[in-house]
């Protein structure tokens, strides 16, 4: 076990890297629902990636309405023993009404999944460990926020990382699509 916790992830991960190793890990990609965004998640158990996919919210209206629309999904997901979030900066310049958005959407994750147990995954982190051809989908970058954490929980609990799910051949589609 290091005895320096230099990362924000390493100190918010240390007291629940066990339960990642033992237990459930669920991640999300947050979204409020947009033209161009839903809500990506993925589902690790023991460290290995076993369910990945977007959350069907509205894409448009309301956003209150499409915030109960998250909720409802996110608790038909399976229970987690530990959730990750990707990060998302609490700095705006300015009023941006999307990134409110965002926060809210993070919000009601956090809330729906009833797990005392949650790390913030930053974006730098995961996105060091995806492939030069990863292609951005929702989905794809929960997988890639939930890997980080699976990451790191081996690390601290002094074991050999599983293997990223890109290097799986049967979930290469989900990354490299040609």
């Amino acid at each position: 076990m290091p005895t320096k916790l230099k990362t924000k992830l390493e100190q918010d991960l240390h007291p629940f890297a066990l339960d990642v190793v033992k237990g459930r890990l669920l991640s999300f990609d947050p979204s409020s629902g947009s033209a161009g965004s839903l809500p990506g998640w993925a589902l690790y158990s023991q460290g290995e990636l076993v369910e990945a996919g977007l959350l069907n919210i509205p894409r448009s209206g309301p956003i209150h309405v499409r915030l109960q629309a998250l909720e409802k999904a996110v608790k038909e997901l399976p229970k987690p023993d530990v959730v990750a979030v990707e990060a998302v900066s609490h700095f705006i310049k300015g009023f941006n009404k999307g990134a409110v958005n965002l926060h809210k959407a993070i919000g009601v994750i956090q809330a729906a999944c009833q797990c005392p147990k949650l790390v913030n995954v930053a974006v730098i982190s995961w996105k060091k460990l995806v492939p030069e051809s990863y292609l951005k989908d929702d989905d794809r970058d929960a997988i890639g926020i939930g890997y980080k954490a699976v990451q790191q929980a081996f690390i601290l609990e002094g074991l050999e990382p599983p293997p990223p799910p890109w290097e799986d051949k049967t979930w290469t589609k989900n990354f490299d699509e040609t």
